[in-house]
């Protein structure tokens, strides 16, 4: 495949054909309104005994300690007299490697429920401040719960969170298999949204890629649109754009051609080479998103090196 110099198209570009200017009088379009991106307590929300279809496995309450009547002494807290609960826990290292016991800086499990064809549904969190490592998720059948972090034995939706609790990525699974819909978060605001009809985050040639669908968003730190891709049959529509909403580059392709036209930030038409690095900057942070999405050595590489 030709450079970037060549044919514009490091990163979304499917296949270099002949280029055509589209017209110079285009208007450029602005970016449209920025999404509402979902908070860390949407998604534990969405996964909720209602949405994912389980029920919560019974706590056995322990029996309260006798009441502590008795003055505490200075220093000392006094005795609790609510009863504690007996909950069904697996403990990890730092390493993620089980343990009987918590560690610092480990994590640990929890089980919370079951469906009713007999899968456990569980939560992982982080040792150290009982901060959710994931959002409740559904474990294949006979999953091994004393395995940590592999999400071979996930088989639902299900999102990972930083130790201050903000949202990392959300995902869809099937058995083990992702299933081709990723969300992307930085500091709780969505940065990346990539949806294929291939439903496998597996390699796969571009002949067979551009067969289905492809959609793909990229946003700023701001909140606004950075570019996007609409993908079908072959056919491929992308758009860049600055950071103000202001469009930067469209690109409509064809398996037989390449249209294109850029405007600089105040939407006046521009050669396409005149946009150059801002687009390589936008390039490079679409790049970091697909990285963080352990996107970039599957099919998506065919798709937009």
């Amino acid at each position: 495949m030709k450079s970037f110099k060549q044919c514009w198209c490091v990163v979304f570009l499917v296949a270099c054909v002949p280029v055509e200017m589209a017209d110079l009088n285009e208007p450029a379009p602005q970016a449209p309104a920025a999404v509402k991106s979902l908070t860390a307590s949407d998604v534990l929300a969405m996964q909720s005994p209602e949405q994912l279809g389980y029920r919560l496995t019974k706590k056995v309450a322990q029996a309260a300690p006798a009441p502590n009547t008795s003055r505490p002494k200075k220093g000392k807290a006094a005795q609790s007299n609510a009863p504690t609960e007996k909950r069904d826990i697996r403990y990890f290292d730092r390493l993620r490697r089980p343990e009987v016991r918590p560690t610092k800086n480990g994590f640990y499990r929890e089980i919370i429920g079951k469906t009713g064809d007999g899968r456990w549904v569980v939560q992982d969190f982080y040792q150290n401040n009982d901060v959710p490592f994931t959002s409740p998720y559904i474990a294949i059948k006979d999953a091994k719960l004393k395995i940590f972090g592999d999400v071979s034995a996930i088989d639902s939706r299900v999102a990972w969170y930083a130790p201050d609790g903000s949202l990392l990525k959300m995902a869809v699974y099937d058995k083990g298999v992702e299933q081709g819909e990723v969300w992307l978060f930085a500091h709780n605001r969505l940065s990346a949204y990539v949806r294929d009809d291939l439903g496998q985050n597996q390699a796969a040639s571009a002949e067979k890629a551009v067969s289905g669908s492809l959609n793909m968003q990229f946003f700023y730190p701001n909140g606004n649109l950075m570019a996007e891709r609409h993908s079908q049959n072959g056919n491929s529509n992308i758009l860049f754009y600055y950071d103000n909403g202001t469009a930067m580059l469209k690109i409509d392709d064809t398996p037989t051609q390449s249209t294109r036209v850029a405007w600089d930030k105040s939407g006046k038409t521009v050669a396409p080479h005149d946009i150059a690095a801002d687009l390589q900057a936008v390039q490079a942070r679409i790049r970091a998103d697909l990285k963080a999405m352990k996107r970039e050595h599957d099919l998506m590489n065919d798709l937009l090196d």
